[in-house]
């Protein structure tokens, strides 16, 4: 099998390199011991004479041959992305990185000036509608009111008639018909006859009346149903607009956005949860065959060795770049060990031989016959063909040709290391730093609240990067108040309420539908003209709530202020963070960072924060960004606000020096980088074994300046030899 042999050092780098383990002394080439332990530095340092000297040949041993693979891992959340399900305007953020949440959660909300439009559309038209039911209502009670009184004056006539005797009315009819045909005038018909027509007439008109108003409130309660639907319609499409979490956690990862009203297209990444209870390991790329193929896979953190399992990649899963390309590992931590954020190499034994026979490189050599080595018998040098098998670092792999013991002629330098070490445990991280600026992730516009009425601005009373509290004055204003729109409404309530008296008084059993909907008429009534004198009465408009002015408009005394028109800006506190460009994605949540800023005096401060957003490695790439968030504590945030803020209306973008430890292991042995060789990305040390000085190899997972820490090979006590 080819190795493929890549070592690169940066983040999110593949170390693919070939070791070899050994279970005793890893070569047998003959080199003086290398001294005692010195002390001049540390105990277990001591200086020795420097001893080396150039021998001519090694010995073929037995060796444990391994070939491994490294990963560089991130332990993260399991994430989970959610996005809208139809293309919407974005609005604001709900729940914000760091943030916990809870199943069904709102995370991310669309643009609802659409839908609020028509609300307000809907609404007035409702308004305008029920305005002229009541008053053709007003209207169709009053005729229905002389309706009555006309039939109330015929019944009573009836009623005298229906109480004469016979001849009574045939007397009472023939008066009537000697005057018609004497031919004086008769205004009308009061003849028996006659009367009861006009009675039968005036009921007939009463009661076509009352089914007029019968069918024009069923109508009307119909079409108000209607517009109550439509606005329930409304109200259920405003459910769509929101973005909800599925699972408990905290927001780790927001779409970056800063424009109201931005068109996002359907199924793109917005906001991304972390699950925190259930922890992966996002390592470099791996091949899903290598892993399935391996003859041992395991992880490593912090001195502990750990079971890890592959996860499969998702079918609709695709790769844009192996640059960005990430693997995911399930990590097996019954005890808890593992935080989000720690640094985990995972160990991939692709190829293994043990006890197999080895001899150093230089012993090797080539013709067209294929490899060779000299045999050395006696001052004899024998040339003799070899077949060859795994070749790593120092040592190859000798399947037939020599056998065990056999001495082959090699020019081997030995290294002159005068010192001794015992190694030791420690910790190693590689150092990150960048320029930080005030991110500030959901910004909210303090808009002019007042509706009804002409708003004049008296005086703004912030400034930007203020801190403010919530009810604290944002800006002073007057207002002109619609005294004539007023006093229609009041005109209009006060002749509803006395039709609703009237109402009553006719019969609440009778009118019981009549009632309930003039009613509702008085609380919509009573309700815009409260609106409204609450509106005459605003004299300052206030912060929403606790936070940073981020932005303020420019007004001067006397500008009128249309009603939504924004005053300012405003991020709460729990939406301000200190960002910085993170491109390889080294920092994740469960990280601290600290970052040195000044104030506006000058006074020199260091912020200790917490990484609230998930490294890129754990994201799809249409999520995944270059910048990483931070929260530091409100008191940090108030003094890097102000010190952003300039003069005479001007101000100026300050940055903060961040700075963090990454790819940080603890407990682990820890080897001098100046007792390494390294050949081939295998790393090597000189120890020292029956008086003699020997290579051994060690994977070593990483190094900072100083030293590297080791996976496997070395242990807490081995004595190393050092330049």
């Amino acid at each position: 099998m080819m190795i493929k042999k890549m070592f690169r050092t940066a983040s999110g780098t593949l170390l693919a390199i070939s070791i070899i383990l050994t279970s005793t002394a890893v070569s047998s080439v003959m080199l003086t011991g290398c001294g005692k332990e010195e002390n001049a530095i540390a105990e277990s340092v001591e200086l020795v004479d420097p001893v080396g000297s150039a021998e001519t040949y090694a010995v073929a041993e037995r060796r444990d041959l391994k070939t491994v693979t490294l990963l560089n891992g991130k332990v993260v959340p399991k994430v989970y992305e959610y996005s809208f399900s139809s293309g919407q305007n974005f609005s604001s953020y709900i729940n914000l990185p760091g943030m916990p949440v809870s199943k069904n959660d709102g995370l991310v909300k669309a643009s609802t000036e659409k839908l609020d439009d028509q609300t307000k559309a809907v609404k007035e038209e409702m308004n305008d509608f029920m305005d002229l039911y009541n008053a053709d209502m007003e209207e169709l009670n009053e005729s229905l009111a002389a309706a009555k009184a006309k039939e109330a004056h015929w019944q009573e006539i009836v009623e005298r008639l229906d109480g004469m005797t016979q001849a009574e009315l045939d007397a009472y009819n023939k008066s009537f018909y000697d005057a018609v045909e004497a031919k004086q005038y008769v205004s009308a018909d009061w003849s028996e006859n006659g009367i009861r027509k006009e009675y039968i007439g005036a009921v007939s008109s009463r009661e076509r009346i009352e089914q007029n108003i019968k069918e024009r409130t069923e109508n009307y309660e119909l079409d108000l149903a209607h517009y109550k639907t439509r606005l329930k319609r409304i109200d259920k499409k405003r459910e769509d607009v929101v973005v909800s979490t599925k699972v408990d956690g905290k927001v780790v990862a927001i779409h970056y956005t800063q424009e109201n009203n931005e068109w996002i297209s359907k199924e793109t990444p917005v906001a991304a949860v972390g699950d925190f209870n259930s922890l992966e390991v996002k390592t470099d790329y791996v091949v899903s065959s290598d892993v399935k193929k391996a003859l041992e896979v395991y992880g490593f953190a912090n001195g502990k060795r750990y079971e890890v399992e592959f996860v499969e990649p998702e079918p609709n899963e695709t790769i844009s770049s192996m640059a960005d390309a990430r693997s995911t590992f399930k990590v097996s931590d019954p005890e808890g060990n593992i935080k989000a954020g720690d640094y985990l190499v995972v160990v991939i034994v692709s190829k293994e031989s043990k006890d197999a026979i080895a001899i150093p490189n230089e012993a090797l050599n080539k013709d067209d016959e294929g490899p060779f080595v000299y045999v050395l018998e006696g001052d004899t040098k024998i040339k003799r063909q070899v077949k060859t098998g795994i070749k790593s670092g120092m040592y190859t792999e000798i399947l037939s040709g020599l056998n065990e013991g056999e001495k082959v002629s090699a020019d081997i330098k030995a290294e002159n290391k005068n010192k001794t070490k015992v190694l030791e445990k420690g910790k190693v991280a590689t150092g990150f730093s960048a320029n930080g600026y005030l991110f500030y992730s959901n910004v909210q516009i303090i808009e002019n609240p007042v509706e009804y009425g002409t708003v004049y601005v008296k005086e703004i009373n912030v400034k930007q990067n203020e801190r403010v509290e919530k009810g604290q004055i944002v800006a002073t204003v007057w207002v002109t108040p619609d005294d004539l729109a007023i006093k229609r409404k009041e005109r209009t309530l006060l002749r509803a309420n006395e039709d609703l008296a009237e109402l009553i008084k006719d019969g609440e059993e009778n009118n019981k539908r009549a009632i309930k909907n003039k009613r509702d008429y008085i609380s919509e009534l009573t309700k815009q003209i409260n609106e409204m004198k609450a509106d005459a009465a605003t004299t300052t408009i206030t912060a929403p709530f606790d936070g940073i002015i981020t932005d303020v408009g420019r007004f001067e005394e006397g500008d009128i202020l249309l009603a939504d028109y924004g005053i300012a800006t405003i991020s709460s506190e729990d939406n301000c963070y200190v960002g910085f460009e993170d491109k390889s994605g080294q920092l994740t949540c469960g990280n601290v960072a600290n970052i040195s800023y000044k104030d506006d005096s000058g006074k020199e401060y260091t912020a200790e924060g917490e990484v609230v957003t998930v490294s890129k490695w754990a994201l799809s790439e249409r999520l995944s960004s270059d910048y990483t968030l931070v929260r530091v504590s409100s008191e940090d945030l108030e003094r890097m606000a102000s010190a952003n803020r300039g003069y005479d209306g001007w101000w100026r973008r300050m940055s903060f020096s961040v700075s963090a430890e990454v790819r940080t292991v603890s407990d682990v042995v820890l080897v001098p980088k100046s007792a390494v060789t390294t050949v081939d990305s295998v790393t090597y040390v000189t120890v020292e074994e029956n008086g003699k000085k020997v290579q051994k190899s060690f994977i070593a997972g990483g190094s900072d300046s100083t030293n590297y820490w080791v996976i496997e090979g070395l242990s807490e006590g081995t004595k190393i030899c050092l330049e």
